[in-house]
């Protein structure tokens, strides 16, 4: 899982539960950290939750780019 949340304290404590629940988690408090996480290795997340508002990229906006780096590997 892909953990995206520009509030640390929140990103923190999503993640400690979702790892305490048993699943690997990744996360940042940068939506611009996460794509460039993604980009690196799509395969590595079967989820992405993420804040709709932040800064650089709202939640809509970063999901359109994971979208498209899917799409690019799937037609490789």
């Amino acid at each position: 899982i892909l953990f995206v949340d520009d509030e640390v304290m929140v990103a923190d404590s999503v993640s400690t539960m979702l790892k305490a629940l048993g699943y690997d988690v990744w996360v940042t408090s940068s939506s611009t950290d996460a794509l460039n996480m993604f980009q690196a290795n799509p395969d590595a997340f079967d989820l992405v939750i993420t804040d709709q508002a932040m800064p650089d990229m709202s939640g809509v906006e970063l999901a359109a780019e994971l979208l498209a780096v899917t799409v690019i590997t799937i037609a490789e």
